[in-house]
């Protein structure tokens, strides 16, 4: 039982450091982010890395004032993640996908989260990611590009 706790708390000591940046050094790797309207109500993030990925953080800005985030959902690449969402109001929506096991977004592209919304409307060309942060499997910061998929 003792085991099991030290896990638990070496996890979120990682979780932690990851959403601080507190122990990012030099950049490695190559990371491209875009968002795209999904099916019905829904945004879905995409992602291409040459590098697998321990988690990721942006902030989702340009949301019409009437729409609700409801949910956001794991994709079949980050389907052992955690995603967690926090609508900061008028400054946006702040996004943290992260594994609290230990697992990572493997080298490839495709839809990494999707965000299921009340009301979006159908004109989003506001939408814009700002304060992105990606970390590889050794918690170091990637080169993020923004992308329109």
């Amino acid at each position: 039982m003792e085991i099991k706790r030290w896990k638990t708390v070496l996890v979120m000591a990682l979780v932690l450091a990851f959403i601080t940046g507190f122990s990012f050094s030099a950049l490695a790797g190559e990371v491209s982010l875009g968002i795209e309207k999904g099916l019905g109500d829904s945004l879905t993030v995409k992602m291409e890395n040459n590098t697998p990925v321990l988690g990721v953080e942006f902030t989702l800005t340009g949301l019409p004032d009437i729409t609700t985030v409801k949910k956001i959902k794991t994709t079949w690449r980050t389907r052992r993640f955690m995603a967690q969402f926090n609508d900061l109001g008028k400054k946006g929506l702040k996004v943290i996908l992260v594994s609290l096991r230990g697992d990572s977004i493997t080298p490839g592209d495709g839809p990494i989260v999707r965000i299921i919304c009340q009301d979006l409307g159908s004109e989003n060309n506001n939408l814009k990611m700002r304060d992105v942060k990606v970390a590889d499997i050794n918690n170091r910061p990637l080169n993020v590009s923004l992308s329109k998929f």
